[in-house]
């Protein structure tokens, strides 16, 4: 047994210990830590990206773009009429014979196709702890088409704070009918967990929302992240089954939107259900 954060009389604190605490921490996964501008990634050219500064954590290893600053990446110029997909990747490398380590991006480059573009494949795969000399962890895949960047987006979660705090992201009473948008005053990706979604019933005769008769529902920030923008059905009902509803929502980062079914009513497999029975009032972040 040896002690790490205590002092010896001489340093003895290793990159390989400190990692060990941030992995107990924070998993043993890539994450972007919720600081800074998250590296929000900036499409500033044909072939240029700015990433904005804060902080990633792969296996362990914290390396960071300073407060104010941005980093470049240059991607390789696209082809008219084609497509491609590339990795930008964090690239860990050790040198054995300095033992001095280093963090960098790095691209790795798709292939073009004139139909579907594919997400390259890591071929540095390795462990960070184990001092392997290369090892690449992937962060955002950026989309061309032609000779332009269409999107940069990440393959990685936002790891939220470890206090788990709650925040409520909105508040209203809203049907979300067709085309309704809600903006979320915080992203999904920023919570710990994901959001909650809380509806309650709506009384037709008196215009407003009942204060009982909540439904609430969770949503995993990884199922936003990988389904964004597409649509999630929540199944609810009121006191004694009186009111049946179902509301189709479609969820994306920073906003939520509404589907046409929310209005409606109907019959279906002998079930009585109207779309007008209940509103969105809160969603949390959780």
């Amino acid at each position: 047994m040896q002690i790490v954060t205590g002092k010896t009389g001489e340093p003895h604190i290793t990159s390989v210990q400190d990692r060990a605490l941030n992995q107990g921490l924070a998993g043993k996964d890539a994450y972007i830590l919720n600081t800074g501008q998250n590296l929000e990634p900036e499409i500033y050219s044909a072939n240029e990206i700015h990433i904005k500064d804060g902080a990633l954590m792969a296996q362990g290893c914290l390396c960071v773009v300073d407060y104010g600053s941005y980093d470049t990446v240059t991607i390789a110029n696209g082809s008219q009429g084609m497509k491609r997909k590339d990795l930008i990747v964090a690239r860990y490398t050790y040198d054995a014979q300095s033992q001095v380590e280093g963090m960098e991006w790095a691209v790795i480059q798709g292939t073009p196709s004139d139909s579907t573009a594919t997400v390259p494949s890591i071929t540095n795969i390795g462990d960070i702890q184990a001092l392997d000399p290369i090892v690449d962890t992937a962060v955002f895949v950026v989309s061309l088409n032609g000779v332009s960047i269409e999107s940069v987006e990440p393959v990685i979660s936002t790891l939220g704070s470890l206090t788990r705090e709650q925040k409520m992201l909105w508040s209203g009473e809203h049907f979300m009918f067709n085309g309704q948008r809600i903006n979320l005053s915080d992203k999904v990706s920023n919570q710990f967990s994901g959001i909650c979604l809380v509806f309650s019933a709506y009384n037709s005769d008196a215009h407003e929302a009942y204060d009982y008769d909540y439904n609430s529902f969770f949503v995993p920030k990884e199922m936003v992240r990988l389904h964004s923008g597409q649509g999630f059905s929540f199944l609810m009902a009121g006191g004694s089954m009186s009111s049946i509803t179902k509301k189709y929502l479609y969820i994306n980062d920073d906003n939520i939107v509404g589907n046409s079914i929310n209005n409606q009513s109907g019959t279906g497999s002998g079930i009585d259900w109207d779309g007008t029975d209940f509103v969105l009032r809160y969603v949390f972040g959780v």
